[in-house]
């Protein structure tokens, strides 16, 4: 059975990177990233769902250097996006701080951590927006799928092809 905050966490944040983790939040300051450095961090970027699995169960000290790595990796992920979806990449970044601050600041419980991340959620409208668009942005630039619930963009074809005696179906999505 999966845990109420499993379930909203999956139906706020799509995006598997997902979505999402930085404590350092962009600033209008930054430099301006590149396609190449965003591509480089999204692949290595761990999915949020991953981070925060077992946050209940998990050894203090061994889910503290789990969400440490996993902010750290998204600060870069922010850090490398280029002007083009910086916005959007910040947006998600900072619901994923946000969801990571909730299981920080709850010490294990499942419903206090719920009920920061709907708070969290209900502050972040447009962060499931842009996490849609973050995804199609690495389908599109980096051929990383992210998220496979969010539909191809019109430069994208999609191929199916039924084989085999059990009749199993292969879809690919490539980008264009």
């Amino acid at each position: 059975m999966t845990a109420p905050w499993a379930r909203l966490l999956a139906a706020v944040v799509p995006i598997s990177v997902v979505v999402t983790s930085s404590l350092v939040v962009a600033g209008c300051t930054k430099d301006e990233g590149s396609v190449a450095a965003f591509c480089r961090e999204v692949r290595v970027v761990p999915p949020l769902a991953s981070v925060v699995s077992g946050f209940t169960e998990a050894d203090q000290d061994g889910l503290a250097r789990r969400l440490d790595d996993a902010s750290a990796a998204y600060g870069r992920l922010a850090d490398a996006a280029p002007g083009s979806v910086r916005h959007e990449v910040d947006d998600m970044v900072s619901l994923v701080d946000a969801v990571l601050t909730a299981v920080r600041g709850n010490g294990g419980d499942a419903e206090a951590t719920a009920a920061d991340i709907r708070k969290a959620v209900a502050a972040h409208t447009s962060a499931a927006a842009s996490s849609a668009t973050v995804a199609a942005y690495a389908r599109r630039h980096c051929e990383v799928d992210l998220n496979p619930t969010v539909p191809p963009d019109e430069t994208s074809s999609t191929t199916s092809s039924t084989t085999g005696a059990e009749g199993s179906t292969t879809t690919t999505v490539g980008g264009g």
